[in-house]
């Protein structure tokens, strides 16, 4: 990744004098290895800078030079302030440099993933919101597939990334919520589980998805009932049925009944006083 890729030129029409000489200066003393006067001048840029352009210079040497954990949240800061500035030339050149600092740590689902938003934010914004939603869905598919060949922690890693794309898509981030519930009970992480299933129920009742909400119950309701909690995995699958019987899904009800009843059996062989007998 050379710093010729990302030229303060190339996202500047008119770049600041003053942002162009620190900017120059500062990579001149990094070339001599004086790290501590440059940052002070790149500091000074960013300041001056009212655009990401310096912010992303000093990110970009910043990974060239090997400090690839400092750039990262620059590269990454610079990303969202070109996206509120509505510069999707900057954003452009964030994303492909954090693609090649992930692509050098072997982090190939990261790097993909900034790659596939470089070259989004190289079109226009409708065309952006258009491939972002079509990465997040191919993501989500993929996933699916790897849980399905037990690879869960790199189904887990796929969603975590289509997870950053859903931001705008309530409904995404809902289906991406109760796979990661699912993929983490599986994984043994029952709290995390919980956690993002009780996430993912709430988002689709906010969008009126019945058929998803008794479907999050009764996921919530096995994990509740693995950590001994029957009273409140009971009332799960109560609501589940309940919400099955309104939508008319009699093999759901029936499911959900039948779980309702194994808790009960349950709770009552653990709590049976044998010491009576």
């Amino acid at each position: 990744m050379g710093r010729r890729i990302v030229s303060v030129d190339t996202y500047l029409d008119q770049p600041p004098s003053l942002v162009r000489l620190l900017v120059e200066r500062a990579e001149r003393l990094v070339g001599r290895g004086r790290w501590t006067d440059a940052r002070a001048l790149f500091y000074a840029a960013i300041t001056a800078d009212p655009t990401p352009a310096a912010r992303i210079a000093f990110g970009v040497c910043l990974a060239d030079d090997g400090h690839e954990e400092e750039a990262i949240p620059q590269l990454e800061q610079a990303w969202e302030d070109a996206k509120r500035l509505q510069m999707p030339d900057a954003r452009a050149v964030c994303c492909h440099n954090l693609s090649n600092i992930y692509r050098r740590r072997a982090n190939e689902v990261l790097s993909f993933q900034y790659e596939q938003l470089a070259m989004a934010a190289e079109m226009d914004s409708q065309r952006f919101q258009e491939t972002a939603s079509l990465s997040c869905e191919m993501l989500i598919q993929s996933a699916a597939l790897l849980s399905q060949g037990n690879e869960l922690d790199e189904a887990l890693c796929l969603l975590n990334a289509a997870l950053v794309l859903s931001d705008d898509s309530p409904c995404a981030r809902a289906t991406i919520e109760a796979q990661v519930g699912v993929t983490l009970a599986h994984l043994g992480k029952t709290g995390q589980a919980l956690l993002r299933l009780v996430t993912a129920h709430r988002l689709h009742r906010e969008a009126n998805n019945l058929p998803e909400c008794a479907h999050d119950l009764m996921n919530i309701g096995h994990l509740l009932q693995a950590q001994s909690r029957y009273a409140e995995a009971l009332r799960c699958f109560q609501l589940a049925g309940e919400i099955y019987r309104r939508l008319d899904a009699k093999n759901g009800v029936e499911i959900a009944r039948q779980f309702a009843r194994e808790v009960e059996r349950i709770k009552a062989i653990e709590s049976f006083d044998y010491s009576r007998n």
